[in-house]
């Protein structure tokens, strides 16, 4: 893990899903949103997030965290996050992938070029260099939330959802959880309720997607054994282009 600002928004904010709308690939539609991060109560900063599809024909995935309130009087940090994918056999599939935090004490970065050609992936993680093998189904820790939104939209959760990070792979069980009623601003919405965890270490995050917002999370809580509870809330969102209806189940 990062520094302990850092380390728990890189981690809330990777298995971030975003709207299921359509475009090319039947799912994913240029948008910004906004959204608030808190530690138990307090608030830590905000996130805005944005997709677009890119000139080769992919798409880039991109975020930008700052902290907020009394925590940026102790923590200055700006992290950026940008996945580079294409499309493959109906799932999002990396290409390129950077991490890096600034403007606090430590300075980090990461970078990650996927080689599915080769099966491989050669990273650098603040200045170590890794490589890994390549499998089907293996993410980048940001992409990851649009393979899941993707498989909310169908109903078909993956049995394990592998990420790469720090030249390492983890696997994340998921499980369907009871949909909930949850409160955007003033309009309540149904969610359907999907919890991700890592049985090594205990750690769970459990995503609220609303198949009203195309399948976009209005809450995200990522909880550990012994450590805080840190909730990332949706604040607005928009679209480029006036979204389409939303995904339905079979």
């Amino acid at each position: 893990m990062r520094t302990v600002t850092a380390g728990m928004i890189i981690w809330v904010l990777a298995l971030l899903p975003v709207a299921s709308a359509r475009c090319d690939s039947g799912v994913l539609a240029p948008y910004h949103a906004d959204y608030s991060l808190a530690r138990n109560s307090l608030t830590l900063g905000t996130a805005n997030f944005s997709l677009q599809a890119d000139s080769d024909g992919g798409y880039i995935y991109k975020s930008v965290s700052h902290a907020t309130g009394l925590a940026a009087l102790f923590a200055g940090d700006v992290i950026t996050q940008m996945s580079h994918f294409e499309m493959a056999g109906g799932q999002p599939r990396p290409l390129a992938y950077s991490y890096s935090q600034t403007g606090g004490r430590d300075n980090r970065s990461e970078r990650i070029q996927f080689d599915w050609g080769k099966q491989l992936a050669q990273g650098e993680d603040d200045g170590r260099k890794h490589r890994n093998p390549l499998t089907p189904g293996v993410s980048d820790v940001f992409l990851i939330q649009l393979v899941l939104a993707v498989n909310a939209a169908t109903g078909n959760l993956a049995k394990q959802y592998i990420l790469l990070d720090h030249g390492e792979t983890t696997a994340y069980e998921p499980r369907k959880l009871p949909d909930q009623k949850m409160r955007v601003d003033r309009t309540q919405v149904d969610t359907t309720v999907v919890e991700l965890k890592d049985p090594k270490k205990g750690r769970t995050i459990s995503v609220w997607l609303a198949p009203a917002l195309h399948y976009l999370p209005v809450q995200i809580q990522q909880s550990e054994p012994g450590k805080a509870t840190f909730t990332l809330s949706l604040d607005d969102i928009s679209f480029e282009t006036a979204a389409p209806a939303a995904s339905t189940k079979n």
